[in-house]
Protein backbone atom coordinates (compact mmCIF):
# COMPACT_ATOMS: atom_id res chain seq x y z
CA UNK A 1 0.00 0.00 0.00
CA UNK A 2 2.98 2.00 0.78
CA UNK A 3 4.46 1.88 -2.49
CA UNK A 4 1.46 2.56 -4.82
CA UNK A 5 1.43 5.70 -2.54
CA UNK A 6 4.80 6.80 -3.02
CA UNK A 7 4.39 5.86 -7.30
CA UNK A 8 1.47 8.05 -7.22
CA UNK A 9 3.35 11.02 -5.32
CA UNK A 10 6.14 10.67 -7.30
CA UNK A 11 4.16 10.59 -10.72
CA UNK A 12 2.64 13.78 -9.44
CA UNK A 13 5.47 15.22 -8.86
CA UNK A 14 6.89 14.83 -11.85
CA UNK A 15 3.97 16.11 -13.83
CA UNK A 16 4.30 19.32 -12.32
CA UNK A 17 7.77 19.89 -12.68
CA UNK A 18 7.55 18.89 -16.23
CA UNK A 19 4.42 21.13 -16.69
CA UNK A 20 6.41 24.06 -14.75
CA UNK A 21 9.14 23.81 -16.83
CA UNK A 22 7.12 23.80 -20.43
CA UNK A 23 5.11 26.73 -19.07
CA UNK A 24 8.18 29.20 -18.13
CA UNK A 25 8.23 32.18 -20.55
CA UNK A 26 11.35 31.64 -22.59
CA UNK A 27 13.21 35.45 -23.70
CA UNK A 28 13.10 35.62 -27.42
CA UNK A 29 16.15 38.08 -26.41
CA UNK A 30 17.95 38.89 -24.01
CA UNK A 31 21.84 40.78 -23.43
CA UNK A 32 23.69 42.97 -21.98
CA UNK A 33 26.17 45.30 -23.22
CA UNK A 34 29.06 46.58 -20.89
CA UNK A 35 30.26 50.33 -20.34
CA UNK A 36 33.95 51.00 -21.24
CA UNK A 37 35.69 51.98 -17.94
CA UNK A 38 34.45 52.37 -14.53
CA UNK A 39 31.69 55.16 -15.70
CA UNK A 40 28.55 55.62 -18.19
CA UNK A 41 29.91 58.93 -20.22
CA UNK A 42 26.91 60.96 -21.25
CA UNK A 43 28.48 60.42 -24.94
CA UNK A 44 28.15 56.69 -25.18
CA UNK A 45 25.45 54.95 -26.55
CA UNK A 46 25.18 51.83 -26.13
CA UNK A 47 22.73 49.64 -28.97
CA UNK A 48 21.66 46.21 -29.50
CA UNK A 49 19.86 45.25 -32.51
CA UNK A 50 17.30 42.19 -32.67
CA UNK A 51 15.60 40.49 -35.58
CA UNK A 52 12.53 38.73 -34.92
CA UNK A 53 11.40 36.13 -37.17
CA UNK A 54 8.01 35.54 -37.62
CA UNK A 55 6.56 33.41 -35.26
CA UNK A 56 3.26 34.50 -34.92
CA UNK A 57 4.35 36.26 -31.70
CA UNK A 58 2.92 39.36 -31.90
CA UNK A 59 2.72 41.28 -28.37
CA UNK A 60 6.49 41.16 -26.64
CA UNK A 61 7.25 42.54 -23.34
CA UNK A 62 10.22 44.98 -23.17
CA UNK A 63 12.52 45.12 -19.79
CA UNK A 64 16.01 46.99 -19.24
CA UNK A 65 18.54 46.01 -17.12
CA UNK A 66 21.04 47.60 -14.92
CA UNK A 67 23.76 46.36 -13.00
CA UNK A 68 25.82 48.55 -11.14
CA UNK A 69 27.83 48.96 -8.10
CA UNK A 70 27.47 50.33 -4.71
CA UNK A 71 29.40 53.88 -5.94
CA UNK A 72 26.90 54.80 -8.15
CA UNK A 73 26.39 58.26 -6.30
CA UNK A 74 22.27 58.49 -7.32
CA UNK A 75 19.39 56.57 -6.12
CA UNK A 76 17.98 56.70 -10.03
CA UNK A 77 19.59 56.25 -13.42
CA UNK A 78 17.65 58.52 -16.39
CA UNK A 79 18.21 56.90 -19.29
CA UNK A 80 16.72 58.21 -23.13
CA UNK A 81 15.85 55.19 -24.95
CA UNK A 82 15.17 55.26 -29.00
CA UNK A 83 13.78 52.06 -30.46
CA UNK A 84 13.29 51.51 -34.21
CA UNK A 85 10.71 49.00 -35.63
CA UNK A 86 11.14 47.84 -38.41
CA UNK A 87 8.70 45.62 -40.83
CA UNK A 88 8.23 44.95 -44.17
CA UNK A 89 5.63 47.21 -44.86
CA UNK A 90 6.63 50.37 -42.24
CA UNK A 91 9.33 51.49 -39.70
CA UNK A 92 8.21 53.33 -36.20
CA UNK A 93 10.65 55.44 -34.24
CA UNK A 94 9.80 56.49 -30.62
CA UNK A 95 11.84 58.17 -28.00
CA UNK A 96 11.25 58.14 -24.43
CA UNK A 97 13.18 58.66 -21.24
CA UNK A 98 12.94 55.92 -18.42
CA UNK A 99 13.76 57.00 -15.04
CA UNK A 100 14.83 53.88 -13.35
CA UNK A 101 14.80 53.72 -9.28
CA UNK A 102 17.97 51.67 -8.02
CA UNK A 103 17.76 52.46 -4.48
CA UNK A 104 15.05 53.55 -1.75
CA UNK A 105 14.76 56.86 0.12
CA UNK A 106 17.00 55.66 2.58
CA UNK A 107 19.47 54.45 0.03
CA UNK A 108 19.51 51.32 0.36
CA UNK A 109 19.37 49.35 -2.88
CA UNK A 110 17.13 47.68 -4.42
CA UNK A 111 16.98 44.56 -7.01
CA UNK A 112 19.36 41.77 -6.32
CA UNK A 113 22.57 41.69 -5.34
CA UNK A 114 25.84 40.09 -4.59
CA UNK A 115 29.18 41.48 -2.99
CA UNK A 116 29.31 45.19 -4.39
CA UNK A 117 27.61 44.65 -7.75
CA UNK A 118 23.69 45.12 -8.08
CA UNK A 119 21.04 44.04 -11.00
CA UNK A 120 17.45 45.19 -11.41
CA UNK A 121 14.99 45.09 -14.07
CA UNK A 122 12.53 47.72 -15.08
CA UNK A 123 9.25 46.62 -17.63
CA UNK A 124 9.61 49.64 -20.78
CA UNK A 125 6.63 48.96 -22.76
CA UNK A 126 5.41 46.46 -24.99
CA UNK A 127 6.10 45.70 -28.57
CA UNK A 128 3.49 44.66 -30.95
CA UNK A 129 4.48 42.93 -34.37
CA UNK A 130 2.95 39.98 -36.33
CA UNK A 131 5.53 40.12 -39.09
CA UNK A 132 9.14 40.15 -39.21
CA UNK A 133 11.29 42.94 -37.90
CA UNK A 134 13.81 44.03 -37.03
CA UNK A 135 14.44 46.06 -33.66
CA UNK A 136 16.97 48.70 -32.67
CA UNK A 137 17.68 50.25 -29.45
CA UNK A 138 20.49 52.92 -28.37
CA UNK A 139 20.15 53.82 -24.97
CA UNK A 140 22.21 56.51 -23.67
CA UNK A 141 22.16 58.28 -19.80
CA UNK A 142 19.88 61.05 -19.73
CA UNK A 143 21.70 62.77 -16.18
CA UNK A 144 23.43 66.01 -16.62
CA UNK A 145 26.46 64.52 -15.55
CA UNK A 146 29.32 63.81 -18.01
CA UNK A 147 30.24 60.50 -16.44
CA UNK A 148 28.15 58.07 -14.39
CA UNK A 149 30.14 56.23 -12.24
CA UNK A 150 29.66 52.78 -10.62
CA UNK A 151 27.22 51.57 -13.68
CA UNK A 152 28.53 47.98 -15.31
CA UNK A 153 25.96 46.73 -17.41
CA UNK A 154 23.00 47.76 -19.03
CA UNK A 155 20.74 44.96 -20.58
CA UNK A 156 17.59 44.98 -22.59
CA UNK A 157 14.99 41.64 -22.36
CA UNK A 158 12.25 40.75 -25.01
CA UNK A 159 9.70 38.30 -23.89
Amino acid sequence: MKWKRWKTTGLALAAAWLWAACSSTEPVYYEYRAVDGLAWRQTDTLSFAVSLPDTGQADLGLWVEVRHRGDYPYRNLSVCMARTLTTPTDTVCQVDTLRLILADAQGRWLGEGLANVFQRSFPAGRLHTTTPADLRFDLTPALPDSLLPGINDIGIRLE
